[in-house]
């Protein structure tokens, strides 16, 4: 028996001795490039973006016969979602290259879409939904004026468009596709029949647990749903916000439950009624006793324990206490913030620990770039996250550019009479060469800041200036008065819906302010100012829209007849009319200085498609105005533009290279304007 056995050991160690050299000889690389053989209607530059990530690691280990079979199945695999519906792709191992053996087939295209039964969603949305697979797969990769035509990103198109109808109330949404071939195209046409079956709409909802506190609050959550219709988001969405009322009166230990819906018949207009049923077991109602601090290191502990002093003693506010752990992250001086409930035993208390960590306090940075107007720009920062161990922030600038050089200091104190308010002051100084006149102003202001919500802002503010015409080329008369004093007193509102601040792609922004100039408050000018501005942004498909309108009035009253120039409106440039080099549309005097303008109106729209990456092409169309006289406020005399440019997305906003050809031009004026910038243009 012993000798059975080690008689297979030794035919084992043998195969094993004999097997090693043949593993190693197939796996040992060979650097290499993937060729092609075969390609007719698709290039070789569009077959290696299909399989750039195969090729890549082909180039770094080399050939091997497993990794020819994956470029080749890869390959396979795109082509076929491209439209070449039954391409077949085989592999060779030629020296150190592996050449792809690729049998196209006929590249099928998307021929016309159409959509009947369709009337609670409109059919370029739907249209949208069922081409969005493919324009995904062939962005950047397939470069024809149609579509392929592929069964599968229908198919998965349909899906979406029932995925939607479901989310809208319409459970019952039958869909279905027929194919037909084109006689004279040879393209794929697509109908789609759409059968949306009855509305469910929630007609009642009914809590059974509710708390006397929770009374007058549940009822007026309950109306926002009743009415509306009825799907799987909505009813989990309600249990959520109700959990968020109980937690938020103190409740922390709420158990709600969701119960099957009960539905009704069908009525006359379609729409099935749908009765909403939750159980609620409240619990017993917190009250929070202590707040303790731990993790932090720098910022002192007094800090956080007036953050939360006016929520101790009350019954627990969950959201409250958590929309200031948001505010705390907000101000920078903070990686982390969390909150560790502890309910006491037996007791209706609960304590409260906040674990923190915090990111360094100090931060020095350094910028350059180029403007159209500005010309090179340089410039350094330092910011302090936390001055005195309090979470003020302190920020500094000081920047050089070909027109001349500005430095500010500005201090930030949150929670100065509360947790939604700011207060803020700063100090700036800068020298600006403007076309026909060189100024130095000096001045500052402070801000009280209110945050209704994460939305919505209100600010009161006072600044205070002084400016100096240190050189000009206007005419005297045109200038106005070149050195004085103001301060003024104003209001700015803001209610903000983009979805990002910097590159927003959907949402949109109102805000508008206005400020009064008096001598009753010192100043040597008096004026009344305001301005408005509304931007929407939207995305179909690849496509971002953008859509801008924008208006303003300074108007002098008591003694000042004439306004110095550098506080007259100006317009033109790379965020207004770009049809126009910076500040040169409008009233100009006799030697062609632009001298501004008391009342201006500017419109814009954009949009813009992706080319490769980051970048994007765009079109736009600018129209505006620039009226001396604010008594002549209106849209005459409009100036319109139309353009195209280049975005680049970045972190800090994108950057912009835009032409702008002025449609109406007019003796005098420009045919048109380059403009170079980073930011949004409106």
């Amino acid at each position: 028996m012993m000798n059975w056995i080690q008689s297979w050991q030794w035919f084992a160690v043998l195969i094993f001795v004999l097997a090693v050299p043949c593993v190693a000889q197939d796996e040992v690389p060979r650097r290499a490039d993937v060729s092609f053989r075969g390609l007719e209607q698709l290039t070789a530059e569009q077959a290696r973006a299909i399989i750039s990530h195969q090729i890549s690691y082909i180039a770094e280990r080399g050939v091997s016969p497993a990794r020819a079979d994956d470029a080749a199945y890869f390959l396979g695999i795109g082509m076929r979602r491209m439209g070449f519906e039954a391409a077949e792709v085989d592999w060779e191992i030629e020296g150190d290259s592996v050449v792809l053996i690729v049998r196209e087939s006929k590249l099928r295209s998307l021929g016309d879409i159409e959509i009947e039964g369709n009337a609670a969603i409109q059919a370029d949305v739907i249209e949208a939904l069922l081409t969005d697979a493919t324009r995904s797969q062939t962005k950047g990769v397939l470069k024809r004026a149609k579509l392929p035509f592929v069964q599968q990103d229908i198919d998965k198109g349909l899906a979406s468009i029932r995925d939607l109808y479901a989310n809208l109330g319409y459970y019952d949404a039958v869909l279905t596709s027929e194919t037909k071939m084109s006689d004279e195209s040879g393209d794929v046409d697509v109908l789609v029949s759409v059968q949306e079956g009855p509305l469910y709409r929630i007609a009642f909802v009914n809590v059974d647990g509710e708390t006397d506190e929770i009374r007058l609050p549940l009822r007026a959550l309950i109306e926002e749903f009743e009415g509306a219709p009825y799907t799987p988001g909505s009813a989990s969405m309600l249990q959520g916000r109700v959990v968020e009322l109980f937690n938020n009166e103190g409740y922390t230990g709420a158990q709600i439950t969701y119960l099957d819906p009960e539905l009704s018949e069908t009525n006359a207009v379609g729409e099935i009624d749908v009765a909403l049923q939750l159980q609620v077991t409240a619990g017993a109602r917190r009250v929070l006793r202590e707040v303790n601090v731990a993790g932090n290191k720098k910022v002192v502990e007094s800090f956080f324990l007036n953050r939360f002093e006016t929520l101790q003693g009350q019954p627990y506010d969950e959201g409250r206490a958590n929309r200031i752990v948001r505010r705390m992250l907000r101000s920078g001086a903070f990686s982390k913030v969390e909150l560790q409930e502890a309910p006491l035993p037996d007791s209706d208390v609960l304590d409260l620990t906040i674990l923190v960590e915090e990111t360094p306090a100090k931060e020095i940075g350094a910028y350059a770039g180029v403007g159209s107007w500005e010309g090179y720009i340089v410039g350094g920062t330092f910011q302090h996250y936390n001055l005195f161990g309090a979470v003020r922030r302190l920020d500094t600038r000081i920047e050089f550019t070909s027109r001349g050089m500005t430095g500010d200091v500005n201090v930030f104190e949150p929670w100065v009479l509360g947790e939604k308010t700011t207060l803020s002051g700063g100090l700036y100084a800068h020298q600006r060469d403007n076309d026909g006149y060189t100024k130095f102003e000096v001045g500052g202001q402070a801000e009280l800041s209110y945050d209704f919500n994460e939305h919505t802002k209100l600010s009161f503010f006072s600044r205070v200036s002084f400016t100096d015409i240190l050189d000009h080329h206007v005419v005297d008369e045109e200038l106005g008065t070149p050195s004085y004093f103001v301060h003024s007193g104003g209001v700015t509102f803001s209610y903000d819906r983009r979805d990002n601040e910097t590159v927003p792609t959907n949402g949109y922004i109102f805000n508008a302010s206005a400020d009064v100039a008096s001598s009753a408050i010192g100043s040597e000018v008096d004026f009344f100012r305001s301005s408005g501005r509304f931007t929407y942004y939207d995305t179909v498909g690849p496509v971002r829209l953008r859509a801008g309108a924008r208006v303003g009035i300074i108007v002098p009253f008591g003694d000042t007849d004439q306004l110095p120039i550098d506080l007259r409106n100006f317009s033109g440039g790379s965020t207004t009319v770009r049809s126009f080099p910076e500040r040169e549309l409008g009233p100009q005097d006799r030697r062609g200085n632009p001298i501004g303008g008391e009342f201006y109106t500017t419109f814009n729209a954009e949009a813009s498609v992706p080319v490769w990456k980051e970048l994007r092409f765009v079109g736009f169309a600018d129209s505006g105005n620039l009226l001396p006289r604010n008594e002549d406020m209106g849209l005459n005399d409009m100036h319109h533009a139309a353009g195209v440019g280049l975005r680049y997305d970045l972190p800090i906003g994108p950057v912009r290279l835009d032409y702008g050809w002025n449609l109406n031009r007019q003796e005098d004026e420009p045919e048109g304007a380059f403009h170079f910038g980073i930011g949004m243009s409106f």
